[in-house]
C-alpha cells in the first residue's frame, strides 16, 4: 500500500487499520517466523515498538500471523498479556502438527526442485532420485511422522551433491549425513575460513550442549557464561559472539531457549534471571554430533585422554574394582593431556580412587628400587670401566677401519675414553706399516694427546691423496708456527721428481698462512700444478685452494687465454675460474671478452646472474677505438675486434639488441662484423632474434650479415620448422633484392638450408626468359650511357642479372681499379694469368660486370659493352 514516508511502525499499522492505502475487499497480513528470536532479545523490555504496533492489528483490514517454537509458550504467553489478547486454542492459536510421509515426500521434492536437484517436472524424476525421497524420507521419519525442520535440515546438507542412493550411500544414509555436513562446514577445506577457525570453539560449544544418552536436548541448555568458558574464548568475548552467530545464525546449530517455558524438573540447571540461555537446535543431530565430536578428539593426544577417561569412568562406576581402574600409563597420560577442572564428579572420584591405588604401587616400587640401586652401586664401577674399555676398543678400531674424511668425528668422541684408547692407539700406531691408512689414522688419533706425530703427519701431508689433504691439514691448524717454513720451502723449491709436494703445502698454507707476500712469486707454479691435475681430484683442489683463490686468478687468467697450451688445461683453468670469479662481475666479464665458445658456454650462466652490473662494461667495450697510427694488421686490431665481438654477442643474450644491431654495418675494417657473424650461433645467440630484425632491419648491410649469420646455425639451433616459416620470405627476397651482396647472401643461405633444387630451377626459368634478360640488360646500358648518372654513382635496380648459361653476373659502379691475374703460388697457372693493376670506365666513367671473382664484360659510356677480359 501506498503510504506516506517517515511513519513509525505504529503508525503505519494503524493506517493500514484504518484501510488507508488498502483496495475495498482486500487486507494485509503480517507473518513473523521464528519469533522466539524477538522473545529472546528482547524478553527483559516492556512495552516495545513491536507490541504497540501489533496492538493496532483487528482481524479485519489488518492480521498477524506469528510462529514461534513450543518451548517458548511462556514467552509467547507473556508478549500476547503485552498485547492485551487471551490466547484461545483453536481460534486464535494451534499447534502445528509434524509432516505425515507423503507430505514429507512432497516438501522434499519441492526442496529439491528449489536446489536445482531434480527436474521441474515431475514427471521426468529418475528412478534413482525417485529412490532416494523414498530412502530420506524413511529414514527421516519416526512412528510415521517427519519433523519438519529435520527435513529442512537434511535437504540444506544434501544440495550441494547429486540426489541419488549412491551420495545417500556416500554420506552414510540420512543418520551420517549430518557427520559430513558437521565435516565439511567446520574441517574440510571447502569450508569457510571463519568457520575453520572457530572449529576448535564450536566443538567445546557443542559438547557442552549435549544431553547425556536417553535425554532431551531441552533439558540440558547452557547458559552464555557457561558456553563462554566451554569454548575457551573467554579472553576473546568477541570471537564468542562470532562464534555464536555462526553457530545460531548461519547453520542453526544451537538456538536460544526460554528457562521459564520448562518445568522445575526438565532441567538440572539453575538458571539465573537475565541470564541468556541456549541448547541444541535439533534432537536429530545429536547422534551425528556425537559422532562427530568423538571422531575428531580422537584425532589428537588430549581428545583421545579425555575419551579414555570417560571410558574408564563409565566402566569403573558400573564395577567400582581395581581392576577397572586406568593402567598407570594411561593414569599418567590423562593426567598430563586433561585439565583437572573440566573432570566430572565421577571422573573426579575415579581418577582419586587410581591416583592412591598406583601411589602405594609406586610406594613398593620404589621401595624395590633402591635396594636394587644399593646392590647396583656396590658393582658399578666394575662395570662402567669394563664398558668404557669396551667402547674405546670399538672406537680404535672404528678410527683404524673408518674412510680418513671421517676420522676427525670418530677421535671428537674419544675425548672421555682417552684413558682406555690411548694405550691401544700407541700399539696400533707402533705395528702399523709407515705408510697405511691405520698409522695415519692412529697417528690422528694420538695428536691431540701427542706433539710427537706432528713430524709423522707433516711427511703424510705432503704424499696424501686430494681427499686426505684437508683433514691431515686441519688436524696440523694448531701446530701451524712449526710448519711454516717448511711448507713454504716445498712450494718454493720442490724436491726434484716430487713437484706433485707443491699442491698440497700449498693447500695448507692456503689456511695457515693465506696473507703472505710469497704467493706472488708461486701463483704461477700453483696455476700450472691445478691445471694439470686429473678432473676428478679439481673439486676437491679448488676447496683447498680457495682461501687464496685471487692469487692465483692471474696465472689461471694466463692459461685460460693461452690457445697453445692444452685443450684440457684450458678446460680446467675455465672451470676454476668460473668458481674462484663467480662474485667479481668484471674479471668474469673480462674473461668471457676472450673466452672461446667453449669456455663462454661455461663462464656466461655465472656472469648472466650479475648481468645488471655487467652491462656497462660491454656497453663501454663494443665503442672502444685503436689508435690510427697502428697498421690495419697490428695485433691489437685483431683482439680487439674479437672482444667486441664476444661482447656484442653477450649483448644480443641479454635482450640489449639495440646496440649490437649497428656493429653489423659495413665498414671499411670488417673484422667486427665479421667475427660477429660467425660468433653468433656458437656463443648460444638467439636466432629467432635475428629473423625479427631482418624484418626490421633497413640497412642494407646490417640485412647482408643477418642473413650470413642465419646460416650459422644448426638445425638444433634454429629447427626446421622455424626454417620452412622463413623460407617463402628468402626466396621472395632472392628474386625480388635489388642489392646484389644481399641477393647473394640469401642464395648462400638457402644452399645451407638444402635448397639447391629450388634455386637451380629458379636460374634455370631466369636463364630461358629472354625477354626479362634483355629488358635488364637494356636498362644497364641505358644506365651506363648517362655520364651524369655513372658520375654520381647510381646503378639501375637491379644490380645483378642472370645470362643465358644460368650465371649471375653483378654490375661494379665505375670506374673503378681492380687486380687481374692470378699469384705465382696458384696450380695450373698459365704464363698469361700474371697479376697486374686493370681499369674500366677510363676517364669517361664505366661499369664491370662479375660473375664470381672473374671479370667478365666492362660497359663504356657510350653504351657499348665489351667482351670478356
Amino acid at each position: 500500500p501506498a503510504l506516506p514516508d517517515g511513519l513509525s511502525s505504529k503508525e503505519t499499522l494503524a493506517a493500514l487499520r484504518r484501510g488507508q492505502g488498502i483496495p475495498p475487499g482486500k487486507k494485509v497480513v503480517i507473518v513473523l517466523d521464528q519469533f522466539e528470536q524477538w522473545l529472546h532479545a528482547k524478553k527483559e523490555e516492556n512495552n516495545t515498538e513491536l507490541v504497540q504496533a501489533l496492538r493496532q492489528c483487528n482481524g479485519g483490514r489488518l492480521q498477524a500471523v506469528v510462529m514461534v517454537r513450543d518451548d517458548f509458550w511462556m514467552a509467547a504467553t507473556r508478549f500476547m498479556r503485552d498485547l492485551e489478547v487471551r490466547l484461545l486454542e483453536g481460534q486464535n492459536s494451534g499447534a502445528v502438527d509434524l509432516f505425515d510421509i507423503d507430505h514429507a515426500r512432497k516438501v522434499l521434492s519441492a526442496f529439491g526442485r528449489a536446489f536445482g536437484k531434480l527436474p521441474e517436472n515431475s514427471g521426468e524424476t529418475s528412478k534413482d532420485q525417485k529412490e532416494f525421497l523414498n530412502l530420506a524420507v524413511a529414514g527421516l521419519s519416526q512412528e510415521g511422522k517427519v519433523i519438519s525442520v529435520r527435513l529442512a535440515l537434511f535437504a540444506e546438507m544434501m544440495k550441494g551433491k547429486p540426489w541419488t542412493p549412491a551420495s545417500l550411500k556416500a554420506v552414510g544414509g540420512t543418520a551420517g549425513v549430518g557427520v559430513t555436513f558437521l565435516e565439511e562446514t567446520f574441517s574440510a577445506s571447502t569450508a569457510p575460513p571463519e568457520h575453520r577457525y572457530h572449529q576448535k570453539a564450536a566443538r567445546g560449544v557443542l559438547k557442552s550442549l549435549l544431553p547425556d544418552s536417553g535425554t532431551d536436548i531441552k533439558g540440558h541448555m547452557r547458559s552464555h557464561e557457561e558456553l563462554l568458558e566451554a569454548s575457551g574464548c573467554a579472553k576473546r568475548p568477541k570471537d564468542f559472539d562470532d562464534l555464536v552467530r555462526i553457530l545460531d545464525g548461519e547453520i542453526r546449530l544451537i538456538t536460544p531457549t526460554d528457562p521459564d517455558g520448562k518445568q522445575n524438573d526438565e532441567t538440572s540447571t539453575q538458571t539465573i534471571a537475565g541470564q541468556k540461555y541456549y541448547q541444541l537446535t535439533h534432537d536429530y543431530l545429536v547422534p551425528s554430533l556425537r559422532d562427530w565430536l568423538t571422531r575428531k578428539q580422537k584425532e589428537t593426544r588430549k581428545g583421545r585422554a579425555e575419551l579414555l577417561l570417560a571410558d574408564r569412568t563409565a566402566v569403573w562406576t558400573a564395577r567400582p574394582e581395581n581392576r577397572q581402574l586406568p593402567s598407570l600409563l594411561q593414569w599418567l597420560s590423562i593426567r598430563w593431556r586433561t585439565a583437572k577442572k573440566t573432570w566430572t564428579p565421577p571422573q573426579r572420584k575415579m581418577m582419586g580412587r587410581a591416583t592412591r591405588y598406583h601411589a602405594v604401587r609406586g610406594v613398593a616400587l620404589c621401595l624395590l628400587l633402591a635396594v636394587a640401586t644399593f646392590t647396583g652401586l656396590m658393582i658399578r664401577e666394575g662395570v662402567v670401566e669394563q664398558r668404557k674399555a669396551t667402547q674405546a676398543a670399538g672406537m680404535v678400531q672404528a678410527v683404524l677401519n673408518a674412510d680418513t674424511a671421517k676420522v676427525p668425528d670418530i677421535i671428537e668422541g674419544m675425548a672421555e675414553f682417552r684413558k682406555w684408547a690411548d694405550p691401544l692407539l700407541r700399539d696400533e700406531n707402533a705395528k702399523a706399516a709407515a705408510n697405511s691408512k691405520q698409522k695415519l689414522h692412529a697417528s690422528l688419533a694420538l695428536l691431540p694427546v701427542d706433539a710427537s706425530q706432528v713430524e709423522y703427519l707433516h711427511g703424510r701431508l705432503l704424499d696424501a691423496t686430494p681427499s686426505d689433504v684437508p683433514v691431515i691439514r686441519d688436524a696440523l691448524a694448531p701446530h701451524k708456527a712449526e710448519l711454516l717454513e717448511k711448507l713454504w720451502a716445498v712450494v718454493e723449491t720442490p724436491p726434484k721428481g716430487q713437484e706433485s709436494q707443491r699442491l698440497r703445502a700449498a693447500s695448507a698454507l692456503a689456511k695457515y698462512d693465506p696473507e703472505s707476500e710469497k704467493w706472488a712469486n708461486v701463483q704461477a707454479a700453483i696455476g700450472n700444478d691445478l691445471v694439470n691435475v686429473p678432473a676428478v681430484y679439481l673439486a676437491s683442489w679448488m676447496d683447498s685452494l680457495g682461501p687464496v683463490r685471487g692469487k692465483l686468478y692471474p696465472q689461471l687468467a694466463v692459461v685460460f687465454r693461452d690457445v697453445t697450451r692444452r685443450d684440457v688445461e684450458r678446460s680446467l683453468a675455465t672451470d676454476i675460474l668460473a668458481d674462484y670469479a663467480a662474485d667479481d662481475v668484471k674479471s668474469l666479464a673480462d674473461l668471457l671478452l676472450d673466452a672461446d665458445e667453449k669456455q663462454f658456454a661455461v663462464l656466461f650462466p655465472k656472469f648472466r646472474a650479475r648481468a645488471e652490473q655487467g652491462l656497462p662494461i660491454l656497453t663501454a667495450e663494443i665503442v672502444k677505438t685503436i689508435p690510427e697510427e697502428l697498421p690495419p694488421s697490428h695485433v691489437r686490431r685483431e683482439t680487439l675486434a674479437k672482444r667486441q665481438a664476444n661482447a656484442a654477442v653477450m649483448l644480443l643474450r641479454l635482450n640489449q639488441p639495440a646496440k649490437v644491431w649497428p656493429l653489423l654495418k659495413h665498414s671499411p675494417d670488417p673484422r667486427v662484423r665479421s667475427y660477429i657473424i660467425h660468433k653468433l650461433s656458437p656463443l648460444g645467440a638467439d636466432a629467432t632474434a635475428i629473423a625479427q630484425q631482418l624484418d626490421a632491419e633497413k640497412d642494407i648491410t646490417i640485412r647482408r650479415a643477418l642473413l650470413l649469420s642465419l646460416g650459422e646455425f644448426s638445425e638444433a639451433e634454429l629447427p626446421l620448422a622455424a626454417r620452412t616459416a622463413l623460407l617463402p620470405k628468402l626466396q621472395a627476397m632472392y628474386r625480388t633484392e635489388a642489392d646484389a651482396g644481399s641477393h647473394a647472401a640469401v642464395e648462400w643461405l638457402l644452399r645451407q638450408w638444402k635448397q639447391d633444387a629450388w634455386l637451380t630451377k629458379t636460374s634455370e626459368e631466369w636463364a630461358t626468359n629472354g625477354d626479362e634478360r634483355e629488358k635488364r640488360l637494356e636498362a644497364i646500358q641505358k644506365h651506363v650511357a648517362s655520364r651524369a648518372a655513372s658520375a654520381a654513382g647510381l646503378l639501375p635496380e637491379p644490380r645483378w642479372y642472370v645470362n643465358t648459361q644460368g650465371q649471375t653476373l653483378v654490375v661494379i659502379p665505375g670506374p673503378v681499379e681492380f687486380q687481374m691475374g692470378s699469384p705465382t703460388t696458384e696450380k695450373d697457372r698459365t704464363l698469361y694469368e700474371f697479376q697486374h693493376n686493370a681499369f674500366a670506365g677510363f676517364a669517361g666513367g664505366g661499369h664491370l660486370v662479375v660473375h664470381g671473382s672473374e671479370v667478365l664484360q666492362f660497359a663504356q659510356p657510350g653504351g657499348r659493352v665489351g667482351g670478356v677480359l
